[in-house]
Formats: C-alpha cells, sequence, structure tokens
C-alpha cells in the first residue's frame, strides 16, 4: 500500500511561554498562505549604504502567490515580488530607494498632484 503524504506551508501564532526555565511553545492559530494575506510594517529601510529610518511602521501587504511573495504599500504605489522572503523584502527596499531618489530629485511642478503627496508624506 502507497503512502501519500500531503505538504501545505502556513504561518503560525506560537504562545510562548517560560515555565521556570522550560521553554514551552503551543500553536495557538495557524494561517494557510492560500487563504491569507498577511502584513509587513518596516521601520527601517536600508539599501546598499543607505538607511531610511521611518517615523512609524509603514504599514504593507504580503502575500504569497504560487511561487513567489509580494509586498505592495498601495498609498506609495509601491509592489515587489519575488521568489524567496528576502528577494521580496530586497526588491521593496530597492522600489522605496528608486521612489525616493526620484521624488526628491524633482521640484513640485514636475510631479502630479498625487506624487507631491507621496513626496511630502516620504
Amino acid at each position: 500500500m502507497e503512502n501519500h503524504i500531503e505538504t501545505t506551508r502556513a504561518f503560525a501564532e506560537l504562545k510562548i511561554t517560560n515555565r521556570g526555565g522550560k521553554i514551552v511553545r503551543k500553536i495557538e492559530n495557524e494561517i494557510k498562505y492560500e487563504s491569507h494575506s498577511l502584513s509587513y510594517s518596516p521601520s527601517v529601510i536600508a539599501i546598499d549604504d543607505r538607511r531610511y529610518v521611518l517615523n512609524y511602521p509603514l504599514r504593507c501587504l504580503f502575500e504569497k502567490e504560487e511561487d513567489h511573495y509580494i509586498i505592495k504599500n498601495e498609498s506609495l504605489d509601491i509592489y515587489a515580488v519575488g521568489k524567496t522572503v528576502d528577494d521580496v523584502e530586497t526588491d521593496f527596499n530597492e522600489e522605496f530607494d528608486n521612489l525616493y531618489k526620484t521624488l526628491t530629485s524633482l521640484s513640485e511642478s514636475q510631479l502630479t498632484t498625487r506624487m507631491n503627496d507621496i513626496k511630502k508624506f516620504m
């Protein structure tokens, strides 16, 4: 008789308790990739030798779609894609950096109203 093994990926919410020096981990909630999206909220964005230290975490949507990850922030019009979590975070940081450098290099008259609003926010 052939065994069929099915593998599913999920995020877990853990409750970690220290009981007299013994660490106990208990899964409180399981979130399957296919049915949920998560939040990604960096407070520091680092790319090459630059670091953007934000006043507040930048709330973004983090999703897994088939074989790639997506991070998007619709307020800033930043969308990043990667095969791994590290890849998508690097892509997001690069996109943020490119947007910041572009906006700060242009005058208000060269930008649309929306892009001026984004520039002021940044």
